[in-house]
């Protein structure tokens, strides 16, 4: 073998520059990426409806969801809990979904279905699956502080309705809290007499507001 490599340099030398020429291209040709698309073809819908059985979950408030998001195109899996209070329906797309279009569409059909869902029953969330594993390490990634010559209760509400929505928009972004301030309270006086007059007592007035969603 030495000596047939001797006796034919050129061809030797031909075979290697071959092999070489080869592995440049099939370097050239690997998939590289700085960012590779870690995206996974999932959605979990939350909802909350306190103080129900898991049975009135499942029947007025688990099931028009399922409903809803067995619409989306590009669904291929739903999995739903149902618990004492709140519902939980994780949704598995087939693989190549576009998944920001999936996840508006399913934003604004929940949004239709929530004028239709019994009182009581707190805004529906859309979140992006998070695996477990990652989920244990999930760390904030960055912390605004808004001040400004208002009240903590404008303050708040300026974050909840203005820049929450805007900053859950950018590309990546997965989730978007906002901590600190003071909400927004409702304060009833009552007419003792005219509910009196009614058959009424103040804690079932009471029942009655916090069982209905102030609307916007």
């Amino acid at each position: 073998m030495i000596r047939a490599s001797i006796r034919r340099p050129v061809a030797v030398t031909m075979a290697y520059g071959a092999v070489a020429l080869m592995g440049i291209a099939a370097w050239r040709n690997i998939p590289i990426e700085m960012l590779p698309d870690t995206q996974l073809p999932q959605l979990n819908v939350t909802a909350s409806w306190r103080g129900t059985s898991p049975e009135t979950v499942e029947a007025f408030l688990t099931s028009p969801l399922e409903a809803a998001v067995q619409q989306v195109r590009g669904v291929q899996k739903v999995t739903s809990t149902s618990r004492e209070g709140s519902a939980q329906i994780q949704i598995e797309f087939q693989r190549g979904t576009d998944m920001d279009f999936a996840r508006l569409d399913l934003s604004e059909r929940l949004s239709v279905l929530e004028e239709q869902l019994p009182y009581g029953v707190e805004p529906v969330q859309v979140q992006p699956y998070v695996p477990r594993e990652f989920a244990e390490q999930n760390r904030p990634f960055l912390s605004y502080t808004l001040t400004g010559p208002y009240t903590l209760e404008a303050l708040r509400q300026y974050a909840e309705d203005v820049l929450k929505p805007e900053l859950a928009q950018v590309d990546g972004v997965a989730d978007v809290q906002v901590q600190g301030g003071r909400e927004r309270l409702l304060e009833i006086q009552l007419d003792e007499d005219k509910i009196a007059a009614l058959g009424l007592d103040p804690s079932t007035v009471r029942r009655q507001v916090g069982s209905r969603r102030l609307r916007s």
